[in-house]
C-alpha cells in the first residue's frame, strides 16, 4: 500500500511541475507579444515611384500587428 501512496505523490508532483512549466511558457509568450507590439516592417521605396502626396501616409514604414485582423475578444 505504501508504494501506491508514493506513486500518487510522484504523479501529483509531476503534474504540478508540468503545469508550472506551461505557465512560464505562456507568460513569456505574452510578454513577447506585448513587447513586440511596435514591430515595424520597413519597405524601401522604389526609385520609379513618385513621392506620396501631402496628407497620405508614406510607404517607408508600415506597422505590423498580428492581431489587427482579428475581432476583439470579450472575456466573461
Amino acid at each position: 500500500m505504501n508504494g501506491y501512496v508514493e506513486a500518487g505523490y510522484v504523479v501529483g508532483l509531476g503534474t504540478l511541475a508540468g503545469y508550472a512549466v506551461s505557465l512560464v511558457a505562456r507568460e513569456r509568450s505574452a510578454r513577447r507579444r506585448l513587447a513586440g507590439g511596435g514591430v515595424r516592417q520597413v519597405v524601401a521605396p522604389s526609385a520609379s515611384e513618385p513621392p506620396a502626396p501631402r496628407g497620405e501616409p508614406s510607404t517607408v514604414e508600415k506597422p505590423v500587428s498580428p492581431v489587427a485582423d482579428q475581432p476583439p475578444r470579450h472575456l466573461g
